[in-house]
């Protein structure tokens, strides 16, 4: 009876600490999360030989690759004409526009859909080359690992000159600060601090 008692205590002294460890461990795993989604929309691009954005909007990263040509249509012969293709340029193309001849999504993250960053209160800010918060940002890599970026979704991009990434937190709690940066080369990593 006595050992079971014992056990109980230490339990109850163990689990709120176990409890924030995982709490904050969700929160680097949201970095990287985001470093790695930046990091293979880059390896995408090099290895596809296409434009590849990803796009930060309403709380959630999207990652679009660029395309040119029309789908399958029939020929007068009655084949089909070519498929759409990956094309190189961040710079001409119309991102903005959301049919399906200009980009496809290929992938992404929202990171306030997943009820485990939620209840580990994990909040995401988004940080352009000034390192001013913004609620909307595009980096673009080029087939040749070259980045573009900019604030307003339907500006024109420009090359990065500086830093953009975001920064993960935890709401109300103090701990460790992770920050995602995309540096002009296109890499992207994670470091943390206080």
């Amino acid at each position: 009876m006595v050992v079971v008692v014992l056990i109980a205590i230490i339990a109850t002294i163990a689990v709120p600490g176990v409890v924030q460890r995982l709490r904050a461990r969700r929160a680097s795993e949201a970095a990287e999360r985001i470093a790695s989604l930046y990091r293979a929309a880059r390896v995408r691009a090099l290895g596809r030989g296409a434009a590849v954005l990803v796009r930060f909007e309403n709380s959630r990263f999207t990652v679009y690759e660029n395309i040119v040509g029309a789908t399958a249509a029939t020929t007068e012969t009655g084949n089909a004409s070519c498929a759409q293709m990956p094309s190189a340029s961040c710079l001409r193309t119309n991102w903005a526009n959301t049919g399906a001849d200009t980009r496809r999504e290929v992938g992404g993250f929202r990171y306030a859909d997943r009820g485990e960053y939620q209840d580990a209160n994990v909040v995401v800010s988004v940080l352009d080359s000034a390192g001013s918060a913004t609620g909307t940002l595009d980096v673009c890599f080029s087939p040749i690992g070259q980045a573009y970026t900019r604030t307003n979704l339907t500006g024109t991009l420009t090359p990065l000159n500086g830093v953009v990434g975001a920064t993960v937190t935890r709401t109300g709690l103090s701990g460790i600060l992770h920050r995602v940066t995309v540096i002009p080369n296109g890499i992207a990593a994670v470091t943390s601090g206080s």
